[in-house]
């Protein structure tokens, strides 16, 4: 995952034109590509499910390692896996329906759908929640805490934001379960009974859902566990029903076989009409300042250079992985789940990209080479890396925005409003957490450090000297 990236601002910040570099091969190459792939990422540890396909055709499905650990019991299209963050494409596609209706408005506000709303929230509206820029914070309740409405929305009402709404992108589950209480509010019905009724049922998908389509009391024997042997209500919702910390936004069940059928459902015009899906996968907010990609309303939205339109969104529980991605331009589509982090399904859409355009891709990790000892006093490079680290684990704006005037090139402080480089300070200061580097490299251009422990983090910097003064021109955090 890269949080921010800046260090070619001039190129990434150039609207792309004309065909992307890459063109996909047809099926009959693709497939052999795909099955010598994922050979050998089973090698390697992969456990999971994989489909792709091409114009609406599955070309390739197949399952790898075991979906209970325990009994060894195969992965199939039809286990029960946990969708994760996938959910937010549900209630995106959801909500851009609604609004096509007239029953929802983008511009209404919390204010007007909520009684008590505090000053600061009252005008929040649904769009700046679907879009991750209402500045509301990740999560007002840990996953597995089953609070019910109300306490969602005292919680949320009650917590601070993290930039003024509108200003920035900052992902937010509790932004996404603020839009979910919106629907039902205004609807006067559960948001789960609107989802499976109207936008799941019509097209036979029938065991994708919470606790309306999963039963606690009798569990599908197939689903995927985890390592340890834990069932998917017991990973993602604490072994009692979901609560409000999920409702909209995670922790959702499906199979692959009903995530292919969603999204051939969605296309073919049966669950949302062509102008909800224009809408829901309209590129709204950059995600970060020079990110490659934006967000819609429950989708990340991006134009490769390299293979055209996409449109995609992952999801995992800390456990397990979810993975739907469409290469518009070219006709196919992955689909990943996974009961395993070490190769996730971003890792696994990775493969299955590689093949589909008959090109080597790998994910982003620590670069090869030497690591010396961390020495933040070697320099006036490592010195303004010191002082970065300093100012971000401060938690105070008045060094942050300091730091933004005085010790970025112009370029790099340009790419984004003060808020926007706030609350990216913000990401990398929760990635990071506590820890400290083991590890440092030094180039003319730029210091990395190298962060141990889940996940393995290399923080980057990009720096230019002036004199004896250090300034920096690129920013970049890769696990």
């Amino acid at each position: 995952m890269t949080i921010f990236s800046s260090f070619a601002v001039a190129a990434l910040l150039a609207v792309q034109t004309g065909e992307p570099r890459f063109a996909a091969d047809p099926p009959e190459q693709v497939v052999p590509r795909l099955e010598a792939a994922f050979d050998a990422l089973q090698a390697q540890g992969f456990s999971g499910y994989v489909a792709v396909t091409h114009e609406g055709e599955i070309v390739f499905e197949r399952g790898y390692g075991a979906a209970n650990p325990q009994s060894g019991a195969p992965f199939t299209r039809d286990t029960r896996i946990d969708m994760g963050s996938v959910v937010k494409t549900h209630t995106g596609l959801m909500a851009a329906q609604l609004i096509e209706d007239g029953v929802l408005d983008p511009d209404m506000t919390l204010g007007q759908v909520f009684e008590n709303v505090p000053e600061d929230k009252t005008n929040i509206t649904l769009h700046q929640l679907l879009t991750h820029s209402a500045g509301m914070p990740g999560a007002v309740a840990s996953d597995d805490e089953p609070i019910d409405r109300d306490e969602f929305l005292r919680r949320a009402f009650a917590a601070p934001l993290r930039y003024e709404p509108g200003t920035a992108y900052q992902y937010s589950n509790t932004g996404f379960s603020l839009a979910a209480a919106i629907i039902e509010t205004v609807t006067g019905r559960r948001y789960e009974d609107i989802l499976l009724d109207d936008f799941l049922l019509p097209a036979g998908i029938e065991q994708t859902g919470y606790d309306r389509s999963y039963d606690m009391a009798q569990p599908p024997a197939d689903m995927a566990f985890t390592a340890d042997g834990q069932a998917l209500h017991e990973v993602a919702w604490g072994g009692h029903a979901p609560g409000w910390a999920l409702f909209g936004n995670g922790a959702m069940f499906t199979t692959i076989g009903e995530m292919i059928d969603w999204r051939a459902a969605i296309h073919a015009g049966e669950l949302v009409t062509p102008a909800a899906l224009e809408r829901a996968q309209t590129p709204y907010v950059r995600e970060g300042a020079n990110a490659p990609s934006w967000y819609g309303y429950g989708t990340v939205v991006e134009n490769s250079p390299d293979f055209g339109r996409i449109h995609w969104h992952n999801g995992g529980n800390g456990h397990e992985s979810a993975y739907w991605g469409e290469y518009a331009d070219a006709g196919y589509a992955i689909f990943v789940a996974t009961n395993q982090l070490e190769i996730d399904g971003d890792h696994a859409a990775m493969a299955a990209t590689g093949a589909i355009f008959g090109v080597e891709l790998q994910m982003s990790g620590p670069p090869d080479g030497d690591w010396e000892d961390v020495d933040l006093e070697a320099g006036p490079r490592t010195r303004l890396v010191g002082e970065f680290l300093t100012m971000i684990r401060s938690g105070s704006d008045i060094p942050r925005r300091a730091f933004v005037e005085t010790r970025m090139i112009d370029g790099l402080r340009d790419v984004a409003p003060m808020e926007g480089h706030l609350s990216m300070f913000d990401d990398v200061a929760a990635m990071i957490g506590d820890r400290e580097p083991a590890g440092m490299q030094i180039t003319e251009e730029t210091v990395l450090l190298r962060y141990d422990g889940s996940p393995p983090l290399v923080l980057e910097i990009g720096v230019e000297l002036d004199g004896e003064t250090a300034v920096m021109t690129g920013l970049g955090l890769t696990d």
